[in-house]
């Protein structure tokens, strides 16, 4: 059980650290558009 969760995790970690690649460009090109999304919201609930 405890090595099958283990060797889970690394698994998963190496997939995310393989699409790093892929995740910046997109988490950058995205930043922008939520900030700005969150700030609409924001006001259009008077908060």
């Amino acid at each position: 059980m405890d090595l099958n969760i283990k060797y889970g995790a690394i698994v998963n970690m190496a997939d995310y650290g393989g699409m790093w690649p892929v995740f910046i460009p997109l988490i950058v090109g995205l930043a922008p558009g939520l900030v700005y999304w969150f700030a609409i919201t924001a006001r259009r609930t008077g908060k």
